[in-house]
């Protein structure tokens, strides 16, 4: 008997776009229930003041290489909850499911995401953009915003770094993850 399994998040978000990222982008958005995978991160802050006043303001990890990474996913359905944990510095986030748009909650910031799957990497695309979830700021602010996933040499990879007009770099997060029976160090 065949069982009928619903769409993640991001297939739900992504349509059959999701099968055009790297098979190690596809496993990690298609856990289903929850799910643990491991990595290294490096993470810079801007040195700046009002990049590093941003970065105190939305509570940014500290700048460290070569970090010990953990990603704990629960998934159901159209949302996600997600604990990264860079170097010791838990982020915790719960994505959902708005039509095309993700909706991506942190503890001070609630993003609008535009996902879309260019060169087999899945960019995110930020459409508005909420301080403590109810003050908007203009989503032009964040054009220098690139968060990208990727597979790269069989492994999934991120990158965030986020610049934004007159702050300069508030922050650029890259590293990899892969899962427990993958993980190589």
């Amino acid at each position: 008997m065949n069982e009928r399994r619903d769409p993640t998040l991001f297939q739900q978000v992504l349509g059959a776009a999701f099968y055009g990222v790297g098979a190690a982008v596809r496993r990690l958005h298609a856990i289903r229930g929850e799910g643990r995978v491991a990595g290294v991160a490096s993470i810079e802050r801007g040195t700046g003041w009002l990049a590093r006043r941003c970065a105190t303001l939305l509570r940014l990890p500290q700048p460290i290489n070569d970090a010990s990474t953990t990603l704990h996913v629960r998934a159901s359905g159209a949302s996600e909850s997600w604990r990264l944990v860079i170097g010791g510095h838990p982020v915790e986030a719960v994505l959902q499911c708005r039509g095309e748009l993700l909706q991506v909650r942190l503890p001070r910031l609630r993003l609008q995401c535009f996902p879309h799957v260019r060169d087999g990497a899945m960019w995110w695309q930020i459409v508005d953009v909420r301080l403590f979830g109810w003050l908007p700021l203009p989503a032009k602010l964040f054009d220098g915003v690139v968060y990208r996933e990727r597979e790269w040499q069989g492994r999934y990879e991120f990158l965030i770094d986020a610049v934004v007009p007159v702050a300069g770099r508030v922050f650029r997060c890259e590293g990899w993850l892969a899962s427990a029976a993958e993980f190589h160090h």
